[in-house]
């Protein structure tokens, strides 16, 4: 009897990896998370093409342009770059993610010259579409040359986004729909770059700063708009 008793009590106070054992109750195993998505974009102002891969995916983007969104599972993503021969050009980076969200990954840096590049990472909104009475923009700063810039909107500061430093998102900003003139200035009021936009109601973008200052033509600093 006093054996049983001892055995019982042994049972009773077995420990599981989930917890204390309780008779009748089947462990079940936690919801896995859902994936996340991630689109990437060029942001490295150079002549040569390079392979982006993100994860198990691999893509040849030019300079300004992204992928379409990619599934991934887990918290952490490796990125790498490789030139066409598929020669790898600089140490991979490892990247933070948020399972169940969208992301957009920017490839920054001049590897060709530095022989390494950075990320920046920016969690999408999962908000629905802005009302057709309004466009929506979030502005990111990814000069390689990481200095702090001003977006102008119809030659004045545009409120929440007049001093963009480098990596650092602005708030989600909206205006009326309409043509209006962007510009992008240093902190000395120096013009970089300026565009007339037609922004569209119902339209979310990502105003992305990109470039280098000092060359001309499409890699000089300009700024990219992506809608999502």
């Amino acid at each position: 009897m006093i054996a049983l008793t001892a055995g019982f009590l042994i049972l009773a106070s077995a420990q599981w990896p989930w917890g204390p054992y309780r008779p009748g109750y089947e462990p079940q195993p936690s919801p896995k998370p859902s994936p996340a998505t991630v689109r990437c974009i060029n942001a490295m102002p150079e002549e040569e093409r390079y392979i982006l891969s993100v994860g198990p995916y691999t893509r040849v983007i030019p300079y300004g342009q992204r992928s379409e969104y990619l599934t991934l599972e887990g918290r952490q993503v490796t990125l790498g770059l490789s030139n066409l021969y598929r020669e790898r050009v600089a140490n991979d980076v490892i990247a933070q993610i948020q399972p169940g969200y969208p992301h957009t990954i920017l490839f920054v840096g001049t590897p060709s010259v530095s022989g390494t590049f950075e990320a920046l990472v920016l969690r999408d909104s999962t908000a629905g579409p802005p009302t057709k009475s309004q466009a929506q923009f979030q502005f990111l700063n990814a000069l390689v040359t990481k200095e702090t810039v001003s977006i102008y909107l119809n030659g004045k500061p545009w409120s929440g986004a007049e001093k963009l430093e480098y990596g650092k998102p602005s708030k989600m900003l909206g205006i009326s729909p309409r043509e209006c003139e962007i510009e992008v200035r240093y902190a000395s009021g120096t013009v970089l770059y300026r565009t007339n936009f037609t922004a569209q109601g119902g339209i979310r973008y990502t105003g992305v700063v990109m470039g280098m200052p000092g060359i001309v033509g499409n890699r000089a600093p300009r700024l990219f708009f992506y809608p999502f």
